[in-house]
């Protein structure tokens, strides 16, 4: 593979757009030939890699597609009201000690 991120083999495909149209079975095969082969000679040797059935059904209009991880604002609002509960309780807890502590001199 020429493109050093991809050393692995690893990768990974997005779909955008799609329609129940595009419904089916999809296939990925690697492709090798020798480095003084041209990009389209037919000797090029095909592997059958793996295959996926793709459903695509009717959604929603108007909805953001998600993607897999919420945008930045959508996880501070999930991490906030957590976070300051557990700054409140420490704040009291402190508090409570400051108040009803015995000092010694």
């Amino acid at each position: 593979m020429k493109d050093p991120g991809m050393k692995n083999g690893n990768v990974s495909v997005l779909l955008k757009n799609v329609s129940p149209d595009d419904t089916g079975t999809y296939e990925c095969e690697v492709i090798t030939r020798s480095n003084n082969r041209r990009k389209r000679d037919l000797g090029d040797e095909r592997e059958f890699v793996s295959s996926v059935h793709l459903t695509v059904s009717e959604g929603p209009e108007n909805v953001e597609p998600w993607v897999g991880r919420p945008k930045s604002g959508q996880a501070a609002l999930r991490a906030g009201p957590g976070f300051l509960s557990l700054l409140l309780l420490l704040l009291l807890v402190v508090g409570f000690f400051r108040l009803f502590s015995i000092t010694c001199f």
